[in-house]
């Protein structure tokens, strides 16, 4: 089993890098010191739930995303599924899309993909 603290910590840091934010940016929206912010990241401290609300707001995480490998397994996230790395890249990219806007169209196309792909399996079967 992920110890939970150690688990946040990287999910903390990891959310920080994709976003190509210091830990000194970081640690001035959650007011606390760079000091605390490397205890949170590297699994020294507890970080308190008021902060890692705000934490999720920030990168427009779900807030299940930091507690996924204790609830599923290291393997697993929320919904139980065993994503590839392809996927769990696809995810990333998506939660990095800003405005949400842009976001709404990437995964309008992404559907209307999928479904060119159902028809173009459906056609190669008959």
């Amino acid at each position: 089993m992920v110890d939970l603290v150690h688990s946040i910590g990287k999910k903390i840091r990891e959310l920080r890098l994709n976003q190509r934010m210091t830990q000194e940016k970081l640690a001035e929206y959650l007011d606390v010191s760079i000091q605390q912010l490397h205890k949170y990241e590297a699994g020294k401290n507890r970080i308190a739930i008021e902060k890692l609300v705000k934490l999720a707001n920030k990168f427009s995480v779900d807030l299940n995303y930091f507690a996924d490998d204790i609830i599923c397994g290291e393997d697993k996230n929320a919904y139980g599924l065993v994503l590839t790395g392809e996927e769990e890249d696809v995810i990333k990219i998506y939660r990095n899309i800003q405005p949400e806007k842009l976001r709404e169209t990437w995964l309008t196309i992404g559907i209307e993909l999928s479904k060119c792909a159902i028809v173009d399996r459906e056609r190669s079967i008959q």
